[in-house]
């Protein structure tokens, strides 16, 4: 299929996950999701690293520490 599968350093996709309600309040929830899936099962990076939430913020042209705070927030 041509699709590329990597291992994941780890599996606790708490925060990637949080990261898609913003992604929805942006009107970028396919954007978000590709972007994701490629830094992970893609590239096998850990979904958990600070780093590659950054890396998708800013590849969307969003602020990378307001996204951080979104998805550590308590809500």
């Amino acid at each position: 299929y041509g699709v590329p599968l990597l291992p994941v350093k780890n599996h606790n996709s708490r925060l990637l996950n949080l990261g898609t309600y913003y992604a929805e309040l942006h009107g970028k929830s396919r954007d978000y999701v590709e972007a994701a899936y490629r830094r992970t099962w893609g590239e096998g990076g850990a979904p958990d690293d600070e780093a590659l939430l950054r890396g998708i913020a800013s590849e969307l042209a969003w602020d990378p520490e307001e996204f951080l705070r979104y998805v550590n927030s308590a809500e």
